[in-house]
């Protein structure tokens, strides 16, 4: 079972504007970039609390027939079909979904705290990152600050007639 990040962020590095809004995205819409692919190779989609209150206000449930965790230390009412809350660690995750072995891949939707908390883990197997041709200027950017030096080799690269550039690395362990 491989973990990934597959994730659009701005040229300067942000994946939404400085209070969360990802509007900026919307030009972007109606091209693929190979989702259709991607969520085939999934079983298991982990979303921090942020991000999943986010998916909320975007209408119907965009993850439905999905295994969806949420990642809260809070509770949470009301959860979409096959979404269930993990209270426990990033680790206990780890290893909780490591232990399946009919399992596909996990798709570590974000934000960027959920996605830092595997990396720091050595749990990310792939960032599948879509460079938008945008510069934001100020948000909440994908990489924090870290002590942590990841390399990385280039598996892959796309371009879209729309500037979009998709850039897939796996970490050289």
């Amino acid at each position: 079972m491989s973990f990934h990040a597959y994730i659009a962020m701005s040229l300067d590095g942000y994946v939404a504007a400085p209070n969360g809004d990802v509007q900026w995205l919307e030009p972007f819409n109606g091209c693929d970039y190979g989702y259709e692919k991607f969520i085939a190779s999934i079983d298991t989609i982990i979303i921090g609390r942020v991000t999943y209150e986010q998916s909320l206000t975007f209408g119907e449930w965009p993850y439905k027939g999905n295994r969806v965790i949420v990642q809260s230390s809070r509770p949470l009412d009301n959860l979409p079909p096959d979404t269930e809350l993990w209270e426990g660690t990033t680790a206990e995750l780890v290893t909780h979904l490591r232990e399946r072995p009919q399992g596909k891949g996990v798709w570590l939707i974000g934000g960027p705290r959920s996605i830092e908390s595997f990396a720091e883990l050595g749990a990310v197997d792939f960032y599948d990152i879509f460079v938008m041709p945008v510069l934001l200027g100020d948000g909440i950017p994908l990489f924090q600050a870290s002590a942590r030096q990841t390399c990385l080799k280039l598996v892959s690269s796309e371009t879209y007639d729309n500037g979009v550039v998709r850039l897939v690395y796996e970490p050289v362990r």
